[in-house]
Order: structure tokens, then C-alpha cells, then sequence
């Protein structure tokens, strides 16, 4: 009879161990941050005389003093883009992918409808992208309008709480970018220029007003920690000011206000 609360008492045991290591590894998750290193370089721009470069970037990520270790490397060059990752656990490699992937030439010839939509698209320059837009201006106008001085420093906490967990801390980016359209460029500017406390010792962004461009060089450095990032994602899920704000945005949108 003795034999059975041995099996208990073991299995028990078993259990608490068990439940012990899973406790560790989510508190580990939460509360270590996860760590990024991200250099690129690549694209073109003829109003700043910068010659076209191959897009090139390398991403560095690592946890827990890097127990996890991961680096993902992707290169654009002659209408071919090249993946490369691998990962690697207390040093030992456990994971190696490269692939090459061919982007599929544009058609010589296309149809009378693609030809009536290109026309179209470049008789109306200032649509591209203005979803995205119109949906962060949106949010803002609903918020200076209807949200009181608290609900407003509770969304402004929470949001810049994630964003602040996200971008990087360290680095010297710069961006020249440039839609061909000074009205939806100088759009995107102001979007950005909201967020400019985050990234302005990191991230530089060079408009070019006239012209289109696209070119990006340097690095940036930062880490994330989940833990804060679930805090405050489930502070503003959960809010009912949030959500009767998020209701009236969709209500604007539909037209009912």
C-alpha cells in the first residue's frame, strides 16, 4: 500500500516541476527584452543626385544574453530577391533557409483596362496610399473632437507606450523619400511628424518635395519587451472610452455622423 502515495507523491512532484518551468519561461518571455540590430542601405533619388543602389538589409535579433539567436539577410539585384536566415540555440545551429526569388517582369503589353486604370491612377496622383492616411487623420480629428483631456492622455500613454517598446533606441537612420506628389508627400510628412519625439535621435527623413524617391541608409538598434507591449495593447482593448471612440471613427467613416 505504501507503493501508491509513492506514485502520488511522485507524480505530484512531477507536476509542480513542471508547472515551475513553464511559470520561468513565460516570465522570461515577458519580462526579457528581445533585442534587434537593423542595417540597410539601397534605392535612388535624382533631386538629392544619389545613384541608384541594390536594396540591401541585415537583421540581428537575439534573447535572453542570446540563448535565441537569429540573423535574416535579404539583397534585391538583377530583378531577384535573395533570402538568407539562420538561427541558432546556445550556439548550436538549428535553423538554415536560403532562397532566391525571381520578381516577375511587368507585361509589355497590357490591357485596355490596366491601360484605362494607369491613366487613371495618374490622373489622380494624390489617391495613392490616402487610405492609410485618411484613416490616421481620422482617428486623430475624432479624438480632438469628441475624446475628453483624459481619455486623450490614456490613448496618447497606452499608444505611445507600444511605440515607444518598438522603435529603435539607438541609431543613425536617414530616409529621403519623395511620391512625385508634393500634396500626399507633405501628408505623409505630417503623419510622420506626429511621432517625431519617438525616432528623433534615430531616424532622420528627408523630404523631396518635387520629385519621387525612395532611398534609405544606416543602422538602428533597439529591443522590445512583450510584457509592456501586452500591458498596454490590453489596456486600450479593453477601455470602453477606446472602444466608443473606435465607434464613432467607423461610424464617421460609414457617413452616420
Amino acid at each position: 500500500m505504501a507503493v501508491v502515495p509513492g506514485i502520488l507523491k511522485g507524480i505530484g512532484i512531477a507536476f509542480l516541476v513542471i508547472l515551475a518551468v513553464i511559470l520561468v519561461l513565460v516570465l522570461l518571455f515577458l519580462f526579457v527584452p528581445i533585442r534587434y540590430h537593423l542595417t540597410e542601405k539601397g534605392g535612388s533619388s535624382e533631386t538629392y543626385r544619389i545613384e541608384k543602389t541594390d536594396p540591401r538589409g541585415d537583421l540581428t535579433v537575439s534573447w535572453l544574453l542570446h540563448f535565441l539567436h537569429v540573423t535574416a539577410g535579404a539583397s534585391y539585384r538583377e530583378k531577384a530577391l535573395s533570402l538568407k536566415v539562420t538561427g541558432r540555440i546556445l550556439g548550436i545551429p538549428v535553423l538554415k533557409r536560403e532562397k532566391d526569388i525571381a520578381v516577375p517582369k511587368q507585361r509589355e503589353e497590357a490591357g485596355e483596362e490596366d491601360k484605362k486604370e494607369e491613366t487613371k491612377k495618374e490622373e489622380e496622383p494624390g489617391k495613392k496610399g490616402s487610405d492609410a492616411l485618411e484613416a490616421v487623420k481620422s482617428f486623430y480629428s475624432t479624438l480632438k473632437e469628441d475624446g475628453t483631456g483624459c481619455r486623450k492622455e490614456k490613448i496618447k500613454k497606452h499608444l505611445g507606450g507600444i511605440l515607444k517598446n518598438i522603435l529603435p533606441r539607438e541609431g543613425n537612420q536617414r530616409v529621403w523619400f519623395g511620391t512625385g506628389d508634393p500634396f500626399q508627400t507633405a501628408e505623409i510628412l505630417g503623419a510622420a511628424a506626429f511621432f517625431y519625439p519617438l525616432y528623433k535621435n534615430t531616424v532622420e527623413i528627408i523630404p523631396d518635395m518635387p520629385g519621387s524617391s525612395l532611398y534609405s541608409e544606416g543602422e538602428i538598434k533597439g529591443r522590445i519587451f512583450p510584457g509592456s507591449i501586452l500591458y498596454h495593447g490590453a489596456v486600450l482593448y479593453f477601455d470602453k472610452d477606446v472602444k466608443k471612440l473606435l465607434h464613432r471613427i467607423k461610424e464617421k467613416k460609414d457617413g452616420k455622423l
